[in-house]
């Protein structure tokens, strides 16, 4: 698995694991971000904040219901997923 960092996939060397809290199996690993991740990320938001602050509800509103949809279809692998 990567990280979606200022809009790109990254991957680190260093991962965290993801464990199943009732069996305690390994789900996935995730890699793990650090300072400068945490800026970078932090940056590119107030960047996105802006550029989204400029459209209007309606266009918010279609990103929004765009990105619900896409959630709707995957609700199955969202739920078991989340449940994990």
């Amino acid at each position: 698995m990567k990280i979606f960092l200022a809009g790109n996939w990254v991957d680190k060397p260093k991962k965290i694991e993801v464990k199943n809290p009732f069996d305690n199996s390994i789900i996935d690993t995730v890699p793990r971000a650090d300072a400068a991740d945490l800026a970078k990320a932090l940056a590119f938001a107030e960047r996105g904040a802006k550029a989204m602050a400029k459209l209007s509800s309606y266009e918010r509103w279609k990103i929004l219901r765009k990105a619900a949809d896409m959630m709707a279809a995957r609700n199955e692998e969202l739920g078991q997923t989340i449940s994990k």
